[in-house]
């Protein structure tokens, strides 16, 4: 499956499927107390996993001896995890748990719906929405019913199988966006996106958008109450797009204070790199932009020039995300790997934890 687009072309898409009753905006349940620590430290980013790249033996993954890596972070598919509804293929997560648990690592876990959402799932009645951006994807509407009743019973059984296990210390909430971050659409998608949520009976589309997200979100929570939680925030379309990225991450923090947190894309920062402010009091992270090695990429416009050899441009990357007081930094295995970069994931990893909270 294609990435998220870079560069976007459009057409107009039909709709094939009754309109749906619009979702009523959650009723929030008080949270537990969140038992389990948070992530901390370096977050080894492990390769997507999906139908056309399949993970495969985990244990081969870089990382698992490495006394600098505190943990891992799977990126699944619904399409590969249930691959028929109410039939789990749990395999590689089962893997994941039992090898931090061998190791002393922890596990945070994504599965994207989105453009991997099962084909079942349409066939059932959710609206299947073709993406015109040339990606050749589809997705489905996550404010309709169709596909809440489906997404919202898989949440409930990873959380009936994993909340429960001491070395799951993070899950990302999805299911309202392409893949992970919070990216939904732009462009001529957005503009038939926004027909089909008017169809639906919505003013706009972020009113369709924001109740089904805090929804969802509500779900992860519920599923997994002794989990942290994590939103990879970014506009998720053009019109109100900030404004509704914005009501998802006040109502996270309001009702799971303490279980709520956001993860954040990571750029590199030349020095001089100020201290942390005070311990934040809930779960923040960072996922690096790019692999070190694409120093021109990875540091914030304009790149220095020269560039600095490695591990000059992983360090002033950690290091901008322990200024920005990060607990934890998922970082591409190469970088891992690296020997030239040990020291550096050493001290910044010593860093980035001790931004948890005592």
């Amino acid at each position: 499956m294609a990435n998220l687009p870079t560069t976007i072309s459009y057409a107009h898409h039909a709709i094939t499927h009754t309109t749906p009753t619009p979702t009523p905006s959650p009723t929030p349940i008080p949270t537990p107390v969140q038992t389990k620590p948070w992530p901390g430290g370096i977050i080894a980013l492990c390769p997507a996993d999906t139908l056309q790249n399949p993970i495969g033996d985990l244990s081969r993954i870089p990382g698992w001896t490495n006394p600098n890596v505190d943990g891992f972070r799977l990126r699944e598919a619904w399409n590969v995890i249930e691959p028929q509804d109410g039939i789990y293929n749990w395999t590689t997560i089962d893997q994941a748990v039992s090898l931090g648990s061998q190791y002393g690592k922890k596990i945070g876990v994504s599965i994207a719906a989105g453009v991997y959402t099962p084909q079942w799932v349409y066939d059932s009645g959710a609206t299947k929405y073709d993406l015109v951006d040339g990606s050749g994807n589809a997705m489905p509407l996550p404010w309709e019913a169709a596909f809440q009743t489906k997404w919202l019973a898989f949440v409930n059984a990873f959380g009936a199988r994993y909340d429960g296990n001491p070395n799951l210390a993070y899950v990302c909430s999805t299911g309202f966006m392409q893949v992970n971050v919070m990216y939904f659409a732009g462009g001529q998608d957005e503009i038939n996106l926004t027909t089909l949520a008017l169809l639906a009976g919505y003013p706009t589309l972020s009113a369709a958008y924001v109740p089904a997200a805090e929804t969802i979100i509500a779900a992860f929570a519920a599923a997994c109450p002794t989990t942290a939680i994590v939103l990879n925030p970014v506009t998720p379309f053009t019109v109100g797009g900030q404004g509704a990225v914005d009501s998802i991450r006040n109502f996270g923090f309001a009702t799971y204070p303490g279980q709520f947190g956001v993860m954040y894309p990571l750029q590199a920062t030349l020095p001089p790199h100020d201290p942390p402010p005070p311990p934040l009091l809930y779960p923040k992270g960072f996922q690096m932009l790019v692999v070190s090695s694409d120093a021109a990429d990875l540091y914030a416009p304009p790149p220095p020039d020269p560039l600095p050899p490695a591990p000059i441009p992983l360090q002033d990357a950690l290091e901008n995300g322990v200024t920005s007081s990060g607990q934890y930094v998922e970082i591409y295995g190469d970088d891992i790997s690296s020997d030239i970069n040990q020291t550096v994931l050493a001290t910044e990893g010593v860093k980035l934890k001790a931004n948890l909270p005592p």
